[in-house]
């Protein structure tokens, strides 16, 4: 059909752009998840964007694997909404803090294939965006 996309995802391919790139972190809604957009995160991606979905641990998603490996299903009332937001807030606010330095220890050509760049930054703005 004419509506119909390819929505194949190219490993290695080659930037659009010089670095650095932004960074867009991303927070999911009411009982969705981290893949609920998936296919935004791969047109921004396509379009030179870093994407980090942030999986909410205050039980908002539809389900989230927490650090110690258990599944968290979707609960409500699992805190109340001020509790949340809180959760949500420094959930946010450690990827803001934690993602530019993960991506600056990394070698630049080893994790975008492109093994002759050199540069201390591959993370320019950082941008937080999301539904509700």
């Amino acid at each position: 059909s004419k509506y119909k996309q390819d929505l194949s995802c190219v490993e290695n391919a080659p930037l659009q752009q010089q670095l650095p790139l932004p960074l867009l972190i991303y927070s999911h809604g009411r009982k969705s998840n981290m893949d609920s957009a998936s296919n935004l995160f791969r047109t921004l991606a396509s379009r030179n964007v870093i994407v980090a979905a942030v999986e909410h641990t205050d039980g908002t998603a539809s389900s989230t694997v927490l650090r110690d490996g258990s599944n968290l299903k979707y609960n409500a009332y699992l805190r109340t909404e001020m509790q949340q937001l809180m959760t949500r807030g420094g959930e946010l606010l450690e990827a803001v803090e934690e993602l530019p330095k993960m991506f600056s220890e990394w070698q630049a050509g080893e994790h975008i294939g492109m093994p002759n760049i050199t540069t201390n930054s591959i993370v320019g703005p950082v941008v937080l965006g999301g539904h509700g």
